[in-house]
């Protein structure tokens, strides 16, 4: 009798670490996607809700959630490992002339990577990746209702209307997530309902950079699974139905389709013949460049504005000129290598949405908006098998 006994409460009592487990876990995700989201700890206005800082609630659950269990204590530290040559960016805070901007953008990057890694990294490791890509899909579904409900009511088409909490650029990048993310995580015709309906969302938004890197991914993505046909023809179908779209259909000036048509076009024109946004990242690269190759120390963290002046930007839209403008020739290159990690572990499915990011990143946002291409670089190392420090 008691070696029945004995055996029940082994057996409830495994089955009920296993619950706690999963729901530590379900818990510690759905705050990783929050932390990610809002990307800052920093105290701000509109994440002040009936005078509750939301975002640093939410930043402390996530420190106490990750002191709670001894492997995101261990994820934690190698995620710091890894993101270590960020490091050297530090000292460039001393000789920047916008110290708030820079340690703004720094400061929030590192913690937001750190505890966003140690959660969701762990999650993947007990739930593995299918059920965490869910969790994170699930959130960008929210969001998409979100802004679609918020849109009726104050402009479906107009892009200065925000697509709820977000703008256009970053909506569009997390509806692009959702794409990759529903690639691995469905099958059959709900992958296929999915996939279309991020697809669409993407196309709403109007935004040039996201949509064109989320159909680079797609094509990779359908040469690693061997579909080959599938590539040509699809390629074939999207150049003539943008063709005719944009040759026969008149779209109303508003309208996304006709927003990405003129923005593709002016990629074939002069400096001053394309869409404004477009001629605009001319100039912003091409300013940038010359700066980099007149100084090789830097500006220092913030202090691209302060020497390059384009109207009222702050940074060049691209993580690459951004970093050697700001950290100089040598600070600026090591200090990259963590946002590439992902190149080296392209058998992790976190490879797919930190290209993603990789290639939007080009196209738009600054140090801190590279927090998305950052975790994912950083989870495709702590998902593999390599041992960091444990």
């Amino acid at each position: 009798m008691n070696l029945i006994c004995g055996k029940l409460e082994c057996y409830f009592g495994i089955k009920y670490n296993l619950l706690v487990s999963r729901v530590y876990s379900q818990i510690s995700s759905y705050l990783a996607v929050g932390l990610i989201l809002i990307g800052q700890i920093s105290f701000e206005d509109r994440m002040i809700v009936s005078g509750v800082p939301v975002n640093l609630v939410l930043f402390l659950l996530a420190i106490f959630l990750v002191l709670l269990s001894m492997d995101t204590i261990k994820s934690s530290i190698n995620a710091i490992v890894l993101i270590s040559p960020l490091f050297l960016l530090f000292p460039t805070l001393l000789w920047t002339q916008d110290i708030d901007y820079g340690v703004y953008k720094y400061a929030n990057l590192l913690v937001t990577t750190v505890l966003v890694c140690s959660l969701l990294s762990v999650n993947t490791k007990i739930n593995g990746y299918k059920n965490t890509f869910k969790i994170l899909i699930n959130v960008l579904l929210l969001l998409l209702v979100l802004a679609v409900l918020y849109k009726l009511k104050n402009g479906f088409f107009d892009r200065n209307i925000p697509f709820f909490i977000n703008g256009p650029i970053v909506f569009a990048r997390l509806m692009g997530l959702g794409v990759v993310l529903s690639l691995f995580a469905f099958r059959g015709w709900r992958r296929f309902f999915v996939v279309a309906l991020f697809l669409i969302a993407v196309v709403w938004t109007g935004s040039k950079g996201p949509l064109f890197s989320l159909m680079f991914v797609i094509l990779l993505y359908l040469i690693w699974r061997g579909h080959y046909l599938v590539v040509v023809s699809g390629v074939v179908a999207s150049l003539v139905s943008f063709f005719l779209l944009s040759s026969f259909v008149e779209f109303h000036d508003n309208s996304p389709i006709k927003r990405i048509a003129d923005g593709s076009s002016s990629a074939f024109k002069d400096e001053g013949g394309g869409a404004a946004s477009t001629s605009v990242r001319y100039q912003l690269y091409s300013e940038s460049v010359n700066y980099i190759l007149s100084d090789s120390s830097g500006t220092g963290l913030g202090g691209w504005a302060n020497e390059i002046v384009i109207g009222d930007h702050n940074y060049p839209h691209n993580i690459f000129l951004e970093l050697l403008v700001e950290g100089g020739w040598l600070i600026g290159v090591i200090s990259l290598i963590p946002f590439m990690y992902f190149f080296m572990y392209t058998k992790s499915y976190y490879a797919f949405p930190a290209f993603f990011f990789f290639l939007s990143q080009q196209f738009s946002g600054d140090l801190l908006d590279a927090r998305y291409l950052l975790v994912f670089s950083l989870l495709s190392v702590l998902t593999s098998k390599k041992k960091i420090i444990w």
